[in-house]
């Protein structure tokens, strides 16, 4: 495989994860190539074996975590085929559905678990949706958009969670519940929104200075200079 044929790639660092026998490796979702997940060995700049393989047949793999033992990759752009992968890191076994459905699950992109849950933004539904960690079970609507800029879930991308609040990037887009989606104009922004009450407020607007279309995507929050988790971490 070359590098050419991954047309848009969502990644994990994986580095001496012993229980998945790898060392200093990527992990890439294949989202227009092989539609796969696939490895790639940082000591010797090769693609290696895929993780998630082929057959498994995931439309546009996007977003991806490890939690435990177990990988999760959102996959899908239709009500069809939209969902959860879940991989057993230890022996391969995966199902590819473990997350679907819902009030309306449609093209999942970011998610995020916590607290038991994993909640997840759903692209073509202006959603975010929550579900059991343990059985992918459908928890609840956590928030929806209205159409309108004041309704704040427009266009949902990717999402991480401190302290009971869930932070959401959005680009601005409408969608009509049915797959389509409309551009009027809504700004691309981070919402917050507050897992206990669902109040939900812009956290960061869209930057004066940026022109034209924006859509802001990737999320993550750092706490300190050396760690990537923190307890004391503020935001």
């Amino acid at each position: 495989m070359s590098s050419s044929s991954l047309q848009r790639l969502s990644l994990i660092l994986l580095v001496g994860l012993s229980i998945a026998a790898r060392a200093k490796e990527l992990w890439l979702a294949n989202t227009r190539g092989s539609r796969s997940v696939v490895s790639y060995n940082l000591d010797t700049n090769e693609f290696g074996d895929d993780i998630v393989p082929a057959e498994a047949a995931l439309e546009e793999p996007d977003h991806m975590v490890v939690d435990g033992n177990y990988l999760y990759v959102s996959h899908g752009t239709s009500s069809a085929t939209s969902g959860i992968l879940r991989m057993n890191m230890l022996d391969g076994t995966y199902d590819k559905n473990f997350i679907s459905g819902g009030s309306n699950l449609l093209q999942p992109f970011g998610f995020a678990i916590y607290n038991g849950l994993i909640y997840v933004a759903s692209f073509r539904s202006d959603e975010i949706l929550s579900y059991d960690l343990a059985t992918g079970d459908f928890v609840e609507q956590v928030a929806v958009g209205d159409g309108t800029a004041e309704g704040l879930i427009n266009g949902p991308n990717q999402m991480a969670i401190h302290d009971g609040v869930l932070y959401l990037t959005t680009q601005g887009s409408v969608a009509d519940g049915v797959g389509g989606i409309d551009w009027p104009g809504h700004p691309s922004q981070i919402v917050a929104i507050d897992l206990a009450t669902g109040d939900k407020e812009i956290f960061v607007p869209q930057p004066e200075a940026l022109g034209a279309f924006v859509s802001l995507l990737g999320i993550e929050i750092g706490c300190g200079d050396d760690s990537l988790v923190d307890d004391d971490c503020t935001m």
